[in-house]
């Protein structure tokens, strides 16, 4: 089994320079751990989805605490649960959003909520949990 646990400050809103270099310290630990890197190429994408929606949807709560990441690979299967002090979600449970229309114009596209999309097909479980004035997303893949 592999595992390791990634911390990240946020500096500022919409800080998606630390995001990248959080999923590079994720990645050099994979490998290091003697993954390949096309393993991670699915696990890469979910990372960068639900760590991006928290940068940009956090507020103020997620740039003055730590971002934590914990993930383990087992067997083909990536797990890892997110944990971050930011706002809560907007509902209880996240929205199945359906696919992306591919008859609508892109500038007609909504704002939000494709990237929920993704994670959503690339992951085989996502669990939300808001407790303690703490956010905790759980995903699970096989990568």
């Amino acid at each position: 089994m592999s595992k390791g646990c990634y911390s990240i400050h946020l500096t500022q809103p919409e800080d998606f320079l630390s995001v990248r270099g959080a999923l590079a310290g994720i990645r050099d630990d994979f490998l290091h751990q003697g993954h390949s890197a096309e393993q991670f190429l699915k696990i890469e994408m979910v990372l960068a989805e639900a760590l991006n929606n928290i940068a940009e949807h956090g507020g103020p709560g997620v740039h003055n605490s730590p971002i934590t990441i914990k993930w383990q690979y087992e067997q083909g299967l990536f797990s890892a649960t997110l944990k971050d002090n930011g706002r809560p979600f907007p509902t209880a449970v996240i929205p199945d959003r359906g696919s992306p229309r591919p008859d609508v114009d892109d500038k007609d596209l909504p704002e939000g909520g494709f990237g929920w999309h993704i994670i959503s097909q690339l992951c085989d479980s996502v669990r939300y949990q808001r407790s303690a004035g703490q956010n905790k997303l759980a995903i699970g893949l096989r990568a």
